[in-house]
């Protein structure tokens, strides 16, 4: 059942912090609301003349083939060589169907260790040709995250759709539909942004380059030697990065794939957290966005708030200009 990944695979960071005034419009409030605002923003900062830095955080992804001949995997040792996190496969295709025999012990030795687990399903979609016509995509949304149970949680990565498998012949329109059904789900069920894990190949010859899922934190694979990954899909930024399947790893018996995470440490305890990754450019900044202000907001009227934007990302940039690019829906909190 576990698939070698297909053959494809850190960014530069920019550091600033800016405060400005921002006009929101009415976030579909249907009462008065006396508080404080805060906005959680998918957002790009762009910065000239930024400065560089490579990304140092990295971690595997894996599933039974890592365990050759029923071997165990020391998951101290993993930690100990330098990796932060961990993807480890769960389930693929329908309910009833295939549970990594080595999920359980893997993802409690990746969080016995001290790192950060992250999990993952791999996708199988299929259409019905009457009634539902995705109901599959749903029905393998609920059995992954009935198998993952807690680590859907806060405190762990988000969960993660592995889209690379075509069905039975599916055209363009019906992969797309059916990724966003399954997307769809998991957030209902979890109330945190699924990670998409892709690759160029698949999305351009597959999905006909479809940018709908752009708003969603992108794992790439992209086998390569060159400092970052080429984008697609109207993705302009990268969360994981796969960019080898071939890695050797103290306490692991078997080759296994590597990932870097596009910023720094702090930025990937906000990201299990359950606050979801500020989505950037990989060579401007990692930031942190927040809007508050008093507001007494009716439903229609529009008001003004301070913005701050602060830059983790561990390289600083000499421009003195930002621009904010709102991405994501208003959360009120």
């Amino acid at each position: 059942r576990d698939r070698p990944k297909p053959r494809h695979g850190a960014g530069a960071i920019a550091s600033r912090e800016s405060a400005m005034k921002l006009a929101l419009p009415h976030c579909g409030l249907s009462r008065r609301l006396r508080s404080t605002l805060t906005i959680a923003l998918a957002a790009v900062l762009m910065i000239g003349a930024a400065g560089a830095a490579g990304a140092t955080i990295t971690g595997i992804d894996g599933a039974s083939y890592q365990h050759p001949n029923g071997a165990s995997v020391d998951w101290n040792q993993v930690h100990n060589s330098g990796q932060s996190f961990a993807f480890i496969k769960a389930t693929e295709g329908n309910s009833g169907g295939y549970v990594n025999p080595y999920f359980a012990s893997d993802a409690n030795g990746v969080k016995a260790a001290g790192m950060y687990l992250g999990t993952y399903h791999y996708a199988r979609p299929e259409v019905n040709v009457w009634g539902d016509r995705y109901a599959s995509a749903e029905n393998q949304a609920r059995f992954y995250i009935g198998t993952i149970g807690g680590y859907a949680n806060a405190g762990n990565l988000p969960p993660a759709l592995d889209y690379e498998d075509t069905g039975t012949g599916l055209g363009a329109g019906d992969l797309v539909n059916w990724a966003q059904r399954w997307l769809d789900t998991v957030q209902q069920l979890t109330g945190r942004t699924p990670i998409v894990y892709a690759a160029n190949w698949y999305w351009s010859q597959y999905l006909g380059s479809t940018t709908q899922f752009a708003r969603y934190p992108l794992w790439i694979a992209n086998y390569t030697t060159a400092a970052a990954p080429a984008m697609f899909g109207g993705w302009t930024s990268w969360a994981f990065w796969q960019y080898t399947s071939s890695g050797i790893i103290p306490g692991i018996q078997a080759r296994v794939d590597l990932n870097r995470f596009y910023s720094d440490a702090g930025a990937l305890a906000r990201l299990a957290g359950g606050a979801g990754p500020t989505i950037v450019d990989p060579n401007s900044a990692d930031l942190q966005v927040t809007v508050a202000a008093p507001i007494n907001v009716a439903p229609g009227q529009g008001f003004a708030a301070t913005l701050t934007v602060t830059n983790h990302g561990p390289a600083s940039a000499a421009s003195t200009t930002a621009s904010l690019l709102p991405l994501g829906a208003f959360q009120i909190t």
